[in-house]
């Protein structure tokens, strides 16, 4: 039988276990969108949320709604000059980094 570091350390390893779950609900949240058709991966769900209205939001903006880091948000997939992700558009408008949603 295989030794089983997590289970041996039981409590301890906490965080472990909570990252395993968190993967594995993505996961399956991923196969139920790819079922219903939905063409976005389940991390933009939120941010997706924050532009449900058409309004363009600074990355700050949407770092705060979100609270994630600016890095976290200016990081994301969806970088390049002009590239959609999932329902989301990024544009570069002079100096100020933009999302909005796209129809």
């Amino acid at each position: 039988m295989e030794r089983n570091i997590i289970e041996e350390l039981g409590s301890l390893a906490l965080a472990t276990r909570l990252k395993n779950l968190s993967e594995r609900l993505a996961r399956d949240v991923a196969q139920v969108y790819k079922e219903s058709a939905f063409d976005f991966e389940p991390r933009w769900f939120a941010m997706i949320y924050a532009l449900k209205d058409g309004e363009e939001l600074a990355v700050t903006e949407i770092s705060v709604m979100l609270g994630q880091t600016h890095p976290a948000v200016n990081r994301s997939e969806c970088t390049g000059q002009k590239r959609t992700c999932g329902r989301a558009e990024r544009r570069f408008r002079s100096t100020k980094k933009t999302f909005k949603a796209i129809a």
